[in-house]
């Protein structure tokens, strides 16, 4: 079985694939795809596109120079068939393959050093540019030390309980063993209960509000939410590199993105939102209200056993704050 390679992009074409084209002085050219044979009767060059084979070496991300691929040459004279000579060529041709790409892994490991100083060194320049960017993380460290104050005060409450019960149980130890079993089952109860939290229904119908709207939760990181909105804004701007498909159709009518967030996002979104208006380059408005949420109280029944767990379910209703900011676009109007 014979591999060609693509004419244009290098890449394998195997037997019944591809495209031929054979030119009137009888060159044969083989292109993979479509896309290649177009971009070849364009005129295009190869060099030139970021995709192909001959850029890739052009621009040393890829093993050029190296004694392992002298083997593969093309040689115009024919060599007379010897058994022992083909025997030794194909052990070679594994061999020299492995060594192959031991030293392709190599040239990439060597070519990928240095990439975390680079992005370190860019992130720097990030946040000295964006002063505000700290800010959060006062707010994250106020935050946990929250948390934790909450936590010691919850552990208190628990021992006190424990306290009172331990007392309760002296106190009623003259009682009825019936009685003791049927607290025992009411703590049981009680202790077993699950809280399970159910968001509102934030679901984007359309497709430009996919493309229009960013939902922040309590763990979405500030700095990678900033460069997914400021990539979102790219799109839209008109001045800049935007894209033909959101410059018309339902696009052409959007005027703002959306940043939406609630309960412990609110101060992600808060904070994102005073980013975009100290930048004065966009109109930033600030819209806060309130909505309904059902809380979901997952009890065991009381004669539930290992083999079926039946859970009984109660449902609460509890208002939660929500926060939307929007960023105005810069449109030609």
């Amino acid at each position: 079985m014979r591999i060609y390679s693509c004419h244009f992009c290098s890449s394998p074409v195997y037997p019944s694939k591809g495209i031929m084209f054979v030119r009137n002085d009888a060159k044969e050219f083989r292109f993979c795809r479509a896309k290649c044979h177009k971009a070849f009767k364009q005129r295009r060059n190869p060099r030139k596109l970021r995709w192909t084979k001959a850029f890739r070496k052009a621009a040393g991300k890829e093993l050029v120079v190296d004694s392992t691929l002298t083997f593969a040459a093309r040689r115009n004279v024919p060599v007379r068939y010897n058994r022992e000579l083909v025997a030794t060529t194909l052990k070679a041709m594994s061999r020299i393959e492995e060594i192959r790409q031991k030293r392709e892994r190599a040239f990439y490991k060597n070519r990928m050093r240095g990439n975390k100083e680079r992005q370190l060194a860019l992130d720097k320049k990030l946040v000295e540019q964006n002063p505000e960017l700290l800010r959060m993380r006062e707010v994250e460290l106020k935050r946990k030390a929250e948390k934790k104050a909450l936590k010691e005060s919850a552990a208190e409450e628990v021992e006190d309980e424990d306290e009172d019960m331990m007392d309760v149980e002296s106190e009623m130890e003259s009682e009825s063993e019936s009685e003791s079993e049927a607290e025992a089952q009411k703590q049981k109860v009680v202790m077993g209960t699950k809280i399970v939290k159910h968001n509102p229904d934030t679901k984007l119908r359309s497709k430009t509000a996919l493309d229009t709207t960013f939902l922040v939760k309590g763990s979405t990181p500030f700095v990678s939410a900033v460069k997914r909105i400021d990539r979102m804004l790219e799109k839209f701007d008109t001045n800049g590199t935007g894209y033909r498909k959101y410059q018309s159709g339902e696009y052409k009518k959007v005027r703002f993105l959306t940043i939406k967030g609630m309960g412990k996002a609110i101060d992600t979104v808060v904070s994102l939102g005073l980013h975009y208006k100290h930048k004065k380059q966009y109109n930033v408005d600030v819209k806060t209200g309130t909505v309904e949420v059902l809380d979901e109280l997952r009890k065991p029944s009381e004669y539930s056993t290992k083999e079926s767990d039946d859970e009984e379910s109660e449902f609460k209703k509890r208002s939660a704050s929500y926060v939307d900011v929007k960023i105005w676009l810069k449109r030609n109007t």
